[in-house]
């Protein structure tokens, strides 16, 4: 398991060092109109993060975190 939370701990601390400095036109890019944005890219990326936690911890999501999972 360490070898796990290792490889998420640095992998997370890069997706976020990416993501956050964005200002709001850069979170609302598309590539194409038919894209989704890099905002909603993130989002995706953090909703499936709860969900796959949820899924393997047997938690109930509720409120924001469920809706963050969908």
């Amino acid at each position: 398991m360490s070898d796990f939370l290792t490889t998420y701990n640095l992998t997370r601390a890069r997706f976020d060092g990416a993501v956050t400095p964005l200002n709001a036109e850069q979170l609302n890019f598309k590539l194409h109109a038919d894209a989704l944005s890099i905002g909603q890219m993130a989002r995706h990326v953090a909703g499936v993060e709860v969900w796959c936690c949820a899924q393997l911890t047997g938690s109930e999501l509720s409120g924001d975190l469920a809706l963050l999972a969908k």
